[in-house]
């Protein structure tokens, strides 16, 4: 007759404590439906596994042996379980504040550990981003910041790293420089992320006070204001393989901030899944320029 795996777990859970009483409450069982598991696996195995008395509870001989082979089969059916799940088709919501390549990196090297991920991207912009990571739209966020960390309420790590560069219009004066320095940025008419007041969403603090003309909901929305002639913004400098424009230049800011590509995630969180990505986007690479792996 078959004995279960919950039956040699209530063994192993007895044969560990040895005290009955104990081994109930780590297996959330009764004391009563724990000895009836005990004594059908002994049924089962036509062998007695412990001498039991009013003070105590031993291995018998046969318990002994039995416990090196429930553990081998309880550890087997464990292997098994793990196995099935990571062949499950799983799904995963990434929110981006800006796509850039912090995010392209992980998601490249995430796809070939997790194969069988259904993945979804979502736009959010500048305005609610942690919002929906909040509320559960998405399940982690990618954002970028030249100044402090995420909110402290986030499970946040550091990927990317990379200087910034000057978003202008094409023919402005500054667009053909080979570099520029933050005295000459900061004067500049800006196209800002919506805020409060003229506040660039802590994007330049510490710069001074920013002459903010136009505010923009979204990256793409700055750069078709940029393109306008409208005023400049300031971006993490790959903006210029993911986001070449026609009617703007990218000029390095050679004393500028440094933008850091944060991916945060609810702290409450213990998905596997999430787990298993952000275990891609910390693992070390050679070819990924500017990245690190510290946990904010």
């Amino acid at each position: 007759m078959d004995i279960t795996t919950h039956q040699l777990r209530c063994f192993l859970a007895v044969a560990h404590t040895l005290h009955f009483g104990a081994a109930a409450r780590e297996l959330n069982l009764s004391p009563s439906a724990l000895s009836e598991q005990i004594k059908t696996v002994e049924r089962r195995t036509g062998r007695a596994l412990f001498h039991r008395t009013s003070r105590s509870v031993q291995l018998t001989p046969h318990g002994v042996q039995l416990v090196h082979l429930a553990q081998r089969a309880v550890a087997a059916h464990d292997d098994v379980v793990a196995w099935t799940r990571s062949q499950e088709s799983t799904e995963l919501t990434i929110g981006l504040m800006v796509p850039g390549l912090g995010f392209r990196d992980v998601l490249a090297r995430a796809t070939t550990t997790m194969p069988g991920t259904r993945w979804k991207v979502k736009h959010l912009g500048f305005l609610n981003s942690y919002d929906a990571l909040r509320d559960g739209t998405v399940d982690c966020l990618f954002t970028a910041r030249t100044q402090g960390e995420p909110p402290r309420e986030f499970t946040s790590h550091a990927v990317r790293e990379e200087d910034c560069v000057l978003v202008t219009p094409a023919h402005h004066p500054l667009a053909d420089r080979a570099a520029v320095a933050m005295a000459e940025v900061v004067g500049l008419a800006f196209i800002a992320p919506v805020s409060n007041g003229d506040r660039v969403s802590g994007w330049l603090d510490g710069y001074g006070p920013l002459d903010v003309r136009h505010h923009a909901a979204t990256f793409d929305e700055a750069l078709e204001l940029c393109g306008a002639g409208l005023g400049v913004n300031v971006a993490a400098e790959s903006v210029r393989e993911t986001h070449a424009h026609a009617g703007v230049r990218f000029v390095p800011i050679q004393d500028g901030p440094r933008a850091t590509t944060y991916l945060s995630h609810r702290a409450e969180d213990d998905s596997e899944v999430v787990a298993h990505f952000v275990r891609a986007a910390l693992a070390p690479t050679d070819d990924s320029p500017g990245r690190r792996t510290e946990q904010a």
